[in-house]
């Protein structure tokens, strides 16, 4: 998922990217909840009496950083997948940084265009499973933005962390600054793993 795309909401209708599961489907219902654990049995395309299943894990992004409003940001990004209980899977930690404001979220407290670098696993259970094993993906720039105090008619109010993709910013999750730091975590989604029976 280290894209831009992959970071929007489910909502947006933003397909799981190929590079962070190979040989897997992505369904997601609507209210978030998942359509349950297995699609059944079916015949293993690789010759062996084997066969395959699903089930459904959760991946997410969240981080935190200290925020000089139109000065910089420092910070670290954890993605992380885990099964449906509380145990994690894989973790892959990211360092963030900018000296660069974006000025184009016209409503957010602040912005920044920031780099991601020096990405490494840190936890190791099963990133093979949900294909989390090349960290250096998880590199890039992207524009983080936060928006206080946002009311949805008589809902609120909201801290929302902000999305820049292609000059438009999106909702993506929610944030926290006390004056200086700036906690924020993604929505998530749930997407299909698969595993094989033989």
């Amino acid at each position: 998922m280290p894209t831009s795309l992959s970071r929007l909401p489910f909502f947006l209708a933003v397909a799981l990217s190929t590079a962070m599961i190979a040989c897997s489907d992505k369904d997601s219902d609507d209210d978030g909840d998942g359509d349950g654990g297995s699609d059944g049995g079916a015949a293993h395309d690789g010759g062996s009496a084997g066969t395959y299943d699903t089930g459904l894990f959760v991946f997410n992004y969240e981080g935190t950083a200290t925020v000089s409003p139109g000065m910089s940001w420092d910070g670290v990004e954890v993605a992380y997948a885990h099964g449906l209980g509380p145990d994690l899977w894989c973790e892959i930690t990211t360092t963030t940084a900018s000296t660069t404001p974006n000025t184009t979220c016209t409503d957010c407290t602040f912005a920044f265009d920031i780099d991601f670098t020096g990405s490494q696993i840190t936890s190791d259970v099963g990133c093979d499973l949900v294909g989390m094993t090349d960290p250096s993906l998880y590199d890039g720039a992207y524009s983080y933005g936060l928006i206080e105090d946002y009311y949805y008619g008589s809902y609120g109010p909201y801290d929302l962390l902000m999305l820049g993709y292609q000059g438009k910013w999106y909702w993506a999750g929610e944030g926290s600054f006390d004056g200086s730091s700036f906690d924020y975590k993604f929505w998530y989604d749930y997407y299909y793993y698969v595993y094989y029976l033989y």
